[in-house]
């Protein structure tokens, strides 16, 4: 997984090899634990690219719960 850029501004992606976008999906939370947008992956020949949107949110914690080949994982974000 690659994620870019961190701290963000206006936009955050998640890059995830096609060997494992199986059912990929991206939640933004925010740090009381309210999910802010859901995301479902863009799939490619090459890649999967998961894009959050940040325009609008107010600036500080978020993280980003990935949901993949039945795995899960939860990065930190910080919108500036």
């Amino acid at each position: 997984l690659i994620f870019y850029p961190n701290p963000a501004a206006d936009e955050f992606f998640v890059k995830i090899s096609k060997e494992n976008n199986i059912g990929a999906t991206g939640e933004l939370i925010d740090v009381l634990g309210n999910t802010v947008q859901k995301r479902n992956a863009e799939v490619s020949a090459t890649a999967t690219l998961i894009r959050f949107d940040l325009s609008g949110l107010s600036e500080g914690i978020y993280f980003v719960r990935l949901k993949y080949n039945g795995k899960t994982q939860v990065i930190k974000l910080v919108h500036k």
